[in-house]
């Protein structure tokens, strides 16, 4: 009798244990969640000036979010673009990783020439980086440039770099392309449903297009 006393004791001590380690795995879950809950919170919150460059990019939203000037002239040493570099942006040595970095040199070809597209959609035909020096995670790192020449068969040449306060850490160069899908669906009298077709079409056909 004492032995199965003993048992059941042991029993119960054993399951309180049990409910108490599970209690803090769901508090410590909860606390997770908030943590990086907080955290997106913090980072979607612009600069003062600059709003969100791609609402409708979910590539971009997700890795960045990426801000743009919101008047598309920032004051000498601003960039046109910017991001808050984060943990999550680094690679194994600490350091913002090169392809975070050269999505947002893509995303500034398109910023940067953003004007000559008159309404129309497009592509990177090609683009060069050339890295100076590592960006860190806990600052804003930016992006500025110039679009260079506009062809009349809509190809842009484009070249900028990216940089940290006085510190320039890539330099880049694309070839960009203009594709006039709503010139022709105006010109045929198309409605914007058919354009929305189009643009899924490219879409699908996993083209960069802004």
């Amino acid at each position: 009798m004492r032995s199965s006393q003993k048992e059941n004791g042991s029993s119960r001590h054993n399951s309180a244990l049990n409910g108490a380690g599970f209690a803090f795995f769901v508090a410590l879950r909860h606390l997770t969640i908030y943590a990086l809950f907080m955290e997106q919170e913090n980072r979607t919150q612009p600069p003062d000036g600059y709003v969100q460059w791609s609402a409708k990019d979910r590539f971009e939203d997700r890795n960045g979010p990426i801000f743009v000037h919101k008047d598309r002239q920032p004051e000498p040493g601003q960039g046109l673009l910017k991001f808050y570099a984060e943990q999550r942006h680094c690679n194994g040595g600490g350091a913002v990783h090169g392809g975070m970095l050269m999505t947002f040199a893509d995303s500034a070809l398109f910023a940067i020439a953003r004007h000559a597209f008159e309404g129309d959609h497009g592509v990177t035909v090609t683009m060069n980086n050339e890295f100076v020096t590592a960006a860190w995670p806990g600052q804003w790192i930016e992006a500025d440039g110039e679009l260079v020449r506009k062809t009349k068969s809509g190809l842009m040449f484009v070249r900028g770099k990216v940089f940290c306060g006085e510190k320039t850490i890539l330099m880049f160069s694309g070839l960009l392309k203009r594709i006039e899908i709503k010139a022709r669906l105006r010109a045929n009298g198309r409605n914007g449903a058919c354009f929305q077709t189009l643009i899924q079409q490219f879409s699908a056909q996993n083209l960069v297009h802004r």
